[in-house]
């Protein structure tokens, strides 16, 4: 898990280095809600302007799916503008997604959990409205294909 982990991270500070003097940086949050298992998630994600056309979005979602269960996924998705128009910028996405889900429960008085990590791939579309100003809405419809398949509508603001 901890190779996941740091793999995600050196491809996300790589892509945030490779052109940094055209690079905007954004931040923002949302929610999200998975249609496969039907529940919202909260979800962190930053905005990487590598040029005109292409960025790169690490994002993070974490699903409040109940007690003694746990499930998030960390994405990195790259971005390919359709528009470029500063008020309505479509684009369509693709990446990878790593999802996490684990199960604590006691048993007959015997603690037991059990845990997974997936790898899936993400392919999607999305929108940023520009609003002129230093928040940005975005909306995304994306599919993960893999063990962990399953349908995300999210939506968010970035500064």
């Amino acid at each position: 898990m901890k190779k996941i982990l740091l793999a995600a991270c050196i491809f996300c500070l790589a892509g945030m280095m490779t052109n940094q003097a055209e690079a905007q940086v954004r931040f923002g949050g949302g929610v999200a809600y998975g249609f496969d298992i039907e529940e919202i998630a909260i979800s962190a994600n930053a905005l990487v302007g590598l040029n005109e056309k292409l960025a790169i979005q690490p994002s993070f979602n974490y699903y409040f799916v109940g007690e003694g269960v746990t499930f998030w996924e960390l994405n990195g998705d790259l971005h390919y503008s359709l528009t470029g128009s500063e008020t309505l910028d479509l684009y369509a996405l693709g990446g990878i997604s790593i999802v996490r889900t684990a199960i604590e429960a006691v048993i007959f008085g015997v603690p037991f959990s059990v845990s997974d990590t997936v790898i899936g791939l993400n392919l999607g579309v999305g929108a940023n409205f520009g609003s002129g100003g230093n928040i940005t809405p975005f909306g995304e419809l994306k599919y993960t294909v893999g063990d962990a398949s399953q349908l995300v509508l999210s939506a968010g603001i970035r500064f």
